[in-house]
């Protein structure tokens, strides 16, 4: 309550009988007690709910992000199916497409990997 006081002091919201009838009139302390009390609970109240809203904004992040990458692995999955009904598709063309996550180039390798003949020529196309 003093540092209460002091800041209200600092302020001249409150002056020295107001002071004196907070520390000695019992129910002017239960009034000041029942403000202090409100006080605290919007504070908490505020914590709560700016706490609530960054867990909703970080669970939206992470679901789309989430939603990002899932889509990246079924392109990456359609690429090699494609690939392995013209043969088994060496490990380095393999780890190239398993590494990458940029969803454009993702796409751009599926149409050429399912418009290429053989393996090598989407091979050497993709490395352009």
């Amino acid at each position: 309550m003093s540092s209460t006081n002091k800041t209200f002091e600092e302020l001249d919201v409150i002056d020295d009988s107001l002071i004196n009838a907070i520390a000695t009139d019992p129910e002017v302390k239960e009034e000041f007690m029942r403000f202090d009390e409100l006080m605290e609970y919007a504070k908490q109240e505020g914590m709560r709910r700016g706490l609530e809203e960054g867990r909703e904004a970080g669970l939206a992040e992470g679901r789309e992000a989430g939603l990002a990458e899932g889509r990246a692995e079924a392109k990456v999955q359609a690429i090699l199916e494609l690939l392995e009904m013209n043969g088994i598709v060496p490990k380095e063309i393999e780890e190239i497409i398993l590494a990458q996550e940029d969803y454009q180039t993702l796409s751009g390798w599926l149409k050429l990997a399912a418009k290429s003949d053989d393996i090598s020529q989407f091979a050497q196309k993709m490395k352009k």
